[in-house]
């Protein structure tokens, strides 16, 4: 992570670079097509091949709540096969997530969707690497507690600590599809901390004796 962290400038310039042309709204890496075409962020770049060893590593901007959904296509027709582990069933994924809000987050929620307008059902295959069980990846260095629900939607909620304006903050957890669909959704959404620090209180003088 750390790693990671120091060398994130020089990746990204050679990522951008590769997956598109500067404010591209998709990115196309390993035949996946990622969008953030439905809105609520912005999506600055895309690397990775989506192994363990090297996931597909996902650089967005956060400045508002609501559903931020980013739109994911190509998994069945141009995915290669045997990508990703279990034979392209499922790929990994490291987000980063810039808060560009004036407001610290408490929490952050991701939930899979085939369809915009309807959870993901136990019968379409899609999931936060369910099959895996125990396996399953699922982490954050500034949110670590992480609530994984597999019924009656999937999705996964990060909380346990706070991301102050302008800091980033990593996501790393597995998509598993065994039937691949060609589109489907990861919708966003943070919890913003509206509450405002109290005000430090004037000190007590002390009276004389």
């Amino acid at each position: 992570m750390a790693a990671f962290g120091r060398h994130w400038r020089l990746g990204w310039l050679a990522a951008l670079l590769i997956a598109g042309p500067a404010g591209a709204a998709d990115f196309t890496v390993r035949g996946l097509t990622f969008s953030d075409r439905e809105g609520g962020f912005n999506l600055l770049g895309v690397s990775g091949s989506g192994t363990r060893q090297d996931p597909f590593v996902i650089l967005e901007e956060v400045g508002q709540a609501g559903d931020a959904i980013l739109t994911i296509e190509g998994w069945r027709s141009g995915y290669p096969r045997g990508s990703g582990e279990e034979g392209g069933l499922s790929f990994n994924i490291r987000k980063v997530v810039i808060n560009a809000t004036d407001k610290r987050w408490t929490s952050y929620e991701m939930e899979l969707r085939e369809q915009l307008d309807l959870p993901s059902g136990y019968l379409d295959g899609l999931s936060f690497g369910q099959p895996m069980r125990e396996d399953r990846p699922g982490s954050s260095d500034l949110l670590p507690q992480v609530l994984v629900r597999d019924e009656p939607l999937d999705a996964m909620v990060f909380s346990g600590g706070e991301v102050m304006p302008d800091e980033r903050v990593t996501f790393d957890f597995v998509i598993t599809d065994m039937t691949p669909t060609d589109r489907f959704y990861l919708v966003q959404r943070l919890r913003l901390d509206v509450v405002e620090a109290p005000a430090e209180r004037p000190k007590r003088t002390q009276r004389p004796h």
